[in-house]
C-alpha cells in the first residue's frame, strides 16, 4: 500500500496531496512526513459530529473516542493545530493560513513530504515534482 500511494504520489501535479489515514500518530505514521496539522475541536463537538453524521449513540461515540490516543497528546504531536469549534468559514479561514506558511517558497520545498492530519483521519503529503 505505501508503494502504491507513494507511486500515486509521484504522479501528480499538485503541489499537495491527501492520503486518508484515521490513526497517524497512534500508528506513527507521522514519522515519515515533515510536518502535520491537527485539525480538532472540543471533544462534545467531535461527540455529536459523530453522532450526526453516523447515527451512533453519545455512548458508542466515547467508546471510540477513549481508546484512541489522548486529543492532549496529539496536539503536542503536531506542527500545527487548527481549531474547528465553530463554523466553516472560520475553518476555511484558519487552514488557509496553515496552508500559506506551508507554502512551496517556504523550507518545506527541501523536504519530501510532511503531513496533515484534519479532524483524524486526513494527511498530505508534499508532492515530489
Amino acid at each position: 500500500m505505501k508503494i502504491h500511494f507513494e507511486n500515486w504520489v509521484n504522479a501528480q501535479n499538485a503541489e499537495f496531496v491527501f492520503k486518508e489515514t484515521a490513526l497517524l500518530f497512534e500508528l506513527k505514521l507521522n514519522e515519515s512526513c515533515y510536518q502535520s496539522i491537527l485539525v480538532t475541536a472540543d471533544e462534545n463537538i467531535r461527540i455529536k459530529r459523530v453522532m450526526d453524521r453516523d447515527g451512533r449513540t453519545y455512548r458508542e461515540v466515547k467508546e471510540i473516542i477513549d481508546k484512541q490516543m489522548p486529543e492532549v497528546d496529539k496536539v503536542k504531536l503536531a506542527d500545527f493545530v487548527i481549531q474547528n469549534n465553530t463554523d466553516l468559514e472560520s475553518l476555511k479561514e484558519f487552514t488557509h493560513q496553515v496552508l500559506d506558511e506551508l507554502n512551496p517558497n517556504s523550507a518545506i520545498e527541501k523536504k519530501e513530504y510532511f503531513s496533515i492530519l484534519i479532524s483524524n483521519c486526513v494527511a498530505v503529503e508534499k508532492n515530489k515534482r
